[in-house]
């Protein structure tokens, strides 16, 4: 740009290289052309820009859309980090935890903190489907890998809906 060409200009001491304009105006076959390009270069060399006001002013002016990104950059950003300090808490607390199968469900409560109030809420509204009230059904994902007839439960499905991916299991287990 000119701003930064004339930030650039070479100091009082260096000289400018000169321009053969003659050499340009027979080269080029275009009416005026070199013309118009020598008066405008005489134009801007003339020019006294203000290069630190302008860069000072550019710098340290914030524009809208950049400080609804900042804002926006930090309200995920500590959105991640509450989830990962959640996540290395759990890691920590699993340290401690053994072979699942070898705690009572009482016993789990201790350790997953909410499963209690969580289960009775499943049991209250007759819902046993894993998965089926959480956004990404990775229960359900898991428990349907290896089965016949996959079907994966949708978000908030109810186990009074349907039950076509027990019927497709135990249809095809019994041929």
């Amino acid at each position: 740009s000119n701003a930064e060409y004339m930030g650039n200009r070479p100091s009082s001491g260096e000289s400018v290289p000169e321009i053969d304009w003659n050499h340009w105006k027979e080269t080029l076959r275009t009416e005026g052309l070199v013309d118009k390009v020598k008066n405008n270069y005489e134009g801007l060399v003339k020019e006294q820009y203000e290069v630190d006001a302008i860069a000072t002013k550019v710098l340290n002016d914030d524009s809208e859309p950049l400080v609804a990104l900042t804002y926006e950059m930090q309200y995920h950003g500590l959105v991640w980090l509450n989830n990962y300090s959640d996540y290395v808490g759990f890691l920590f607390e699993l340290e401690e935890y053994g072979n699942p199968n070898d705690y009572l469900m009482h016993e789990n409560y201790d350790f997953f903190h909410g499963l209690e109030a969580e289960l009775e809420e499943l049991v209250e509204t007759h819902n046993y489907y894993p998965g089926a009230k959480d956004d990404l059904n990775l229960r359900g994902y898991y428990v349907a890998q290896f089965a016949w007839g996959k079907k994966v439960i949708t978000y908030y499905r109810h186990p009074a809906d349907d039950f076509k991916a027990t019927r497709a299991t135990k249809n095809i287990l019994g041929r």
